[in-house]
């Protein structure tokens, strides 16, 4: 769904129609809510996946140069003998 600003919305409501790629995110971004107490796994959780979809921050006075689109993302690691 969009909203008047033609962003993407995702709703709590559980819809069996959805795609598998949008049930997938309501079901992470309800993960995200509950274990936003305890923000390390709310961070991993959303280092991993990237959902929910947060609202982006468009100005920082404080960091003028920061790529605010950037997310950190897990490296992939190969193992050596």
């Amino acid at each position: 769904k969009h909203n008047t600003k033609g962003r993407v919305s995702i709703g709590v409501k559980w819809n069996e129609a959805d795609d598998d790629e949008t049930k997938l995110e309501k079901i992470i971004t309800q993960k995200y809510i509950g274990n936003f107490p305890m923000s390390a796994e709310a961070w991993t959780t959303f280092r991993r996946t990237g959902y929910p979809r947060l609202f982006p921050v468009y100005l920082n006075p404080m960091y003028p140069d920061v790529d605010y689109e950037l997310q950190i993302r897990r490296m992939t690691f190969k193992e050596t003998t």
